[in-house]
């Protein structure tokens, strides 16, 4: 039996079907979060380790952020393309990157993965990486503009589930449906489809969320998910058995599931 999937096109398909895009606004508003724990965890350190950038390369890196990446690459002294379509996030990693003295080293660029790269004038750099930031309507051209950009060697990270910014235990829960395909699968396939053999591994982040208050994690996880009213309950129902009233350690009062969330992503590199 041959299976024959247009895995670009399907792409295409999937992303109408998806009603909340990321758009520069959003990120502007999140930046100051972002900021700060940038470059400080576990997730930069295992995608560093596995990208094995060599002493005195120098990287572009797609969807920087805040400085996930860019600012311990900084430290180590390569020089780094950093772009991203906000620029609440590019402003947070250069007062990061001041505060260090390593400003130097960066060199910020305002982009979005559909702009024309040609004429923003974007380097070709010895390593591309872009990490958990393909978020865009034309996956393959997306990936062909950042292994043009490399000359050595190439490194993304994309989900394995619906979204990092949903607790899969909760969509469960809500009897929602996880889709077949997440986005990794379809990253690894349209590679496959240009004729790159990406090596394959996984980063697993682990989170405990924090809320205010029962009906404040309710409803936050109601609206990240998009719940029907019928869900809704559902989500209610297991709350009831498994959020549960806790002091933090400067003694406030919080909310968590006693459930730790997980991101798994899958993490492709592929040499030049």
């Amino acid at each position: 039996m041959t299976i024959d999937i247009d895995w670009a096109a399907a792409w295409k398909e999937e992303q109408l079907r998806r009603n909340n895009p990321d758009n520069a606004d959003m990120w502007n508003e999140r930046a100051k979060d972002f900021a700060k724990t940038c470059g400080t965890s576990p997730y930069a350190t295992a995608f560093l380790e596995r990208a094995a950038i060599r002493d005195g390369e120098t990287v572009l890196d797609m969807g920087c952020g805040s400085g996930t990446l860019a600012l311990p690459l900084a430290r180590a002294g390569h020089e780094v393309y950093a772009c991203d379509f906000s620029q609440g996030m590019l402003d947070a990693l250069m007062e990061a990157a001041f505060a260090e003295g390593i400003a130097e080293h960066i060199h910020p660029m305002l982009l979005a993965w559909d702009d024309d790269w040609n004429s923003a004038g974007v380097p070709v750099c010895d390593v591309a990486l872009a990490s958990r930031s393909i978020a865009t309507a034309d996956m393959q051209a997306s990936l062909a503009k950042l292994d043009a950009r490399a000359r050595r060697r190439v490194c993304v990270t994309l989900t394995t589930g619906l979204s990092p910014r949903v607790d899969h235990v909760l969509l469960k829960a809500a009897g929602r449906e996880l889709p077949r395909y997440p986005d990794c699968v379809f990253a690894f396939n349209i590679l496959w489809g240009m004729g790159i053999r990406p090596d394959l591994s996984y980063i697993d982040s682990a989170r405990t969320d924090q809320f205010e208050s029962f009906d404040a994690a309710i409803e936050k996880n109601a609206a990240l998910m998009k719940l029907t009213d019928e869900e809704r309950e559902r989500l209610v129902s297991y709350s009831r058995q498994h959020l549960r009233e806790q002091r933090t350690a400067d003694g406030e009062t919080c909310w968590e599931y006693d459930h730790q969330r997980v991101t798994s992503w899958a993490f492709l590199a592929w040499d030049k």
